[in-house]
């Protein structure tokens, strides 16, 4: 997963940014002050500079000291992380000496400007900011006591300064953005027409795919197009060992609206050659590259069937049949899980949950959320997969539709 670093100008800002990340599935911490901050593992720090009321000096000053601290304490290195300096969509505050002083420390290829919102009737159009409807620069915003805005053409905003060379990119232009970053020349900012979210995301995908050093500049409305855009690594693995009907239709739900491919565990090969049938799952799920997947020891009434013949065969009673049926398939778990590395982890049936869980060498488990009622969302505390977020059901909770929730929550949909 990429990381975030949001550096805002006021704690609203700060605070609005960040809520779009943590709607994503992130972990998310504001911070007001770096001194002190120690914790190693987070997934986004939005840092609140509080420098719009500042003088265009200090602002620039504070902005330097906020990053070198950051650098200091996490190692900043733009290829693993994504900074976005996130700015007022009214174009309030010291915009300029902000975006320069950041230039300045973290030297990337390309600055992007994208102060729209649309959501809140703030769009760009031929260069000029709007809010409902009218240039920023003849509404109340022009006499805003603290940080009145004159300018409202944004190229020209960025253009008033010899740090940024500046080409704007026309909403009809947005198409092409891929060619337009391929053949700059002597240009290390873009500003940018938006009128609606979808233009966000547009030029949020295509900018992340030229995979360069990128600075985001712009309001809580590109933030949320740019985590939208960023696809979260690691595979969603939901494996089930229950034989309820309602978590076959659940499965059967799960497969179908997610386009999930489903692994049936052969029940005999699991008793009979059960190193066989390891290798086998684990070839499928190998097969299906980036693809997420469903491993289950029970489609259908046959599959209890297999199970109460083989509990016959063996002269063991099917209750210990399936606890032995449970602790083989988290096994399997266990191999899946150490090679495909997954974000996100579903479990249905107790017995499957715990066996599963107990492999991953975790005693402590964080209680993070219910999904739905009786439906919880828990997260590693320690051992070799900490932060692994799993979901997990019992075989006759919730409805039809819950283990495809469960799939889409981790999705950060």
């Amino acid at each position: 997963m990429f990381k975030f670093i949001i550096i805002a100008d006021d704690f609203t800002g700060a605070n609005d940014t960040g809520v779009q990340l943590t709607k994503k599935g992130y972990e998310t911490y504001t911070l007001l002050d770096l001194e002190g901050f120690t914790k190693s593992e987070f997934d986004a720090l939005v840092i609140d500079t509080e420098t719009r009321g500042l003088s265009p000096e200090n602002a620039y000053n504070k902005v330097k000291e906020s990053i070198n601290k950051l650098k200091a304490l996490i190692n900043v290195e733009l290829e693993e992380m994504i900074i976005y300096k996130k700015i007022d969509s009214t174009l309030r505050g010291n915009i300029v000496e902000e975006i320069i002083a950041l230039y300045e420390e973290l030297k990337p290829e390309l600055i992007i400007f994208a102060p729209a919102y649309p959501k809140n009737n703030r769009i760009t159009l031929n260069e000029v900011h709007y809010v409902n409807g009218k240039p920023i620069d003849k509404t109340e915003f022009a006499n805003d006591i603290k940080n009145p805005v004159n300018v409202s053409n944004i190229k020209i905003l960025l253009s008033n300064t010899n740090v940024f060379k500046v080409r704007h990119v026309y909403l009809s232009e947005i198409k092409n953005l891929e060619v337009i970053i391929k053949n700059l020349k002597d240009i290390n900012t873009l500003t940018f027409d938006a009128e609606k979210d979808s233009d966000l995301v547009e030029i949020a995908t295509k900018v992340t795919e030229a995979n360069k050093k990128v600075l985001w500049v712009g309001s809580a409305g590109l933030a949320e197009a740019l985590i939208s855009s960023i696809k979260k690594e690691g595979k969603i693995i939901t494996v089930s060992g229950s034989t309820r009907s309602l978590t076959i239709t659940q499965l059967i739900n799960l497969s179908e609206k997610g386009n999930i491919p489903i692994i049936n565990i052969d029940l005999y090969n699991l008793f009979n050659e059960a190193e066989s049938e390891k290798n086998r799952i684990c070839s499928l799920v190998n097969t299906y590259n980036d693809k997420d997947v469903i491993i289950t020891s029970y489609m259908a009434q046959e599959d209890l069937e297999t199970a109460k013949k083989i509990s016959l065969e063996l002269g063991i009673e099917l209750k210990d049949i399936s606890q032995i049926i449970a602790e083989k398939i988290s096994e399997i778990s266990l191999k899946v899980i150490n090679f495909t590395k997954p974000k996100g982890l579903i479990l249905t049936g107790g017995d499957i949950a715990f066996n599963v869980v107990k492999k991953l060498n975790s005693k402590i488990i964080k209680i993070k959320n219910e999904i739905e009622p009786g439906i919880p969302e828990i997260e590693l505390f320690e051992g070799p997969f900490k932060r692994l977020k799993i979901i997990t059901k019992a075989g006759g909770f919730g409805n039809e539709l819950t283990l495809y929730n469960s799939y889409r929550y981790l999705k950060g949909e």
